[in-house]
Order: structure tokens, then C-alpha cells, then sequence
């Protein structure tokens, strides 16, 4: 199987993305927006589009929208600095650009730019409206710290992520000894847990709780 992982080391450690293919993509910050969730706001970050311009999912003047829309939103939403120069600098802060360089580069360009993308609000609502719920559906957030891995489930199409997550993850991989397992849904409202501080058997013996329309017996394959 093919998996997108740049660690060095034996175990799985950091932040991950796994789509509906079962692949792992390594990220610092998770998409949609951990960040943005906890503060109620529910679109497309600029941290997001880096996501998905890394994917090739969306062009550099789609990254500008978004980047656009989101310091609009800011100067409404936050207390900000009369001057450009610290506005820029908390706008920055704010938006988590210092863990997406490339969408830093862009911003940077943009603030020294005369030109801004054209119709900004109608463009950024099309991206959203397209992308946000993409990445909610077609991605579960994991995050590897010590002897915990936690998957956070985000889509709410009531997508079976049951054998993605046991099967081609948890399944598949060497974990440190001892490793415990959170396997939660994740909202604006906060989380719902599935598991907390599970083990491989414990999830094992009731895997037909994480969003499962069936029991599957692993070993065999049989459906019961």
C-alpha cells in the first residue's frame, strides 16, 4: 500500500491526514482548521488552502481568496493594530501562517501587491462551498503523541470510516508498546468519543462502534 510518510523513524509520530484510500499524509497542522473549529468558524482557513494547494487541488489565485477573505473576516471579527505593519504581523499570528510558508510567501506578496483577486467574497464562498466539505468528508484528523494515537473523525454524511481507520491504520502499523487509542467525532460543538484510551483489542472486541452500519468479523472477513 501506498503511503505518504516522511518520518525517519519506526513509529508513527506527529500529525496525519488519512483519506478515504487509506493513505497517510504527514501535516503539521490538520485540515479543516482545528484551530478554526474551536473558534466557532467554519470555513476554509488559510492554513486549509495550503493543505490543498499542496494537493494540487486549488491554484495560487484560489489561495489568494481564501487569504483575502480571512484578513476581511479578521479585521471585522479581531482586535487588530492600526499600523499595516502589526496588522499584517497579528493577522499572521491569528491565521497559524508561520506553519505554511508557501501560503506565507503568498500573503506576503499580496500585502505588497496593488492587485487583489477579483471579486473576492463570491470567489471565496465558490472555494468554500466546494472544498470545506470535502476536506470534512474525504479526511480523519490523527495525531501520534508518546503512547496515544487519536483519530478525529470530522465528516457528518455518516461515512462508514470503520475499516479505514481499524484496517489500513491501526492494523497496519507498528505502534510503541502499550500504544492506547482515542477514536472521537469532532464539531463545532466539540467531540463525541467512540473510544478513550483504548487498546488494539478493545477496539477489536467493539469495532462496530465507530460509525458502522455493520459487525465485521476481521479475522475471517464474514459479516455477521
Amino acid at each position: 500500500m501506498k503511503k505518504y510518510i516522511t518520518a525517519t523513524v519506526d513509529y508513527l509520530s506527529g500529525s496525519y491526514l488519512v483519506g478515504r484510500d487509506g493513505n497517510l499524509y504527514d501535516v503539521v497542522l490538520h485540515a479543516p482548521s482545528t484551530t478554526f473549529i474551536t473558534r466557532g468558524i467554519m470555513h476554509l482557513s488559510p492554513t486549509d488552502a495550503g493543505f490543498l494547494y499542496r494537493l494540487g487541488k486549488i491554484s495560487e489565485y484560489d489561495v489568494e481568496a481564501v487569504l483575502s477573505y480571512n484578513f476581511e473576516y479578521f479585521l471585522v471579527h479581531e482586535d487588530h493594530s492600526d499600523s499595516a505593519i502589526l496588522m499584517n504581523s497579528q493577522f499572521s499570528k491569528w491565521a497559524e501562517l508561520d506553519y505554511v510558508p508557501q501560503v506565507k510567501r503568498i500573503f506576503d506578496k499580496l500585502t505588497y501587491s496593488s492587485s487583489q483577486p477579483v471579486n473576492v467574497d463570491a470567489r471565496f464562498h465558490q472555494l468554500n462551498q466546494k472544498w470545506y466539505k470535502w476536506l470534512q468528508d474525504n479526511f480523519v484528523k490523527l495525531s501520534v503523541m508518546n503512547k496515544v494515537a487519536e483519530f478525529r473523525i470530522t465528516s457528518d454524511n455518516g461515512y462508514d470510516w470503520n475499516d479505514i481507520i481499524i484496517d489500513d491504520v491501526i492494523l497496519s502499523y507498528d505502534w510503541k508498546p502499550g500504544m492506547k487509542f482515542n477514536i472521537l467525532k469532532e464539531s463545532d460543538n466539540g467531540y463525541k468519543s467512540y473510544f478513550y484510551n483504548a487498546s488494539i483489542d478493545d477496539i477489536l472486541e467493539q469495532d462496530n462502534l465507530i460509525l458502522s452500519s455493520e459487525y465485521i468479523d476481521r479475522f475471517t472477513g464474514e459479516v455477521l
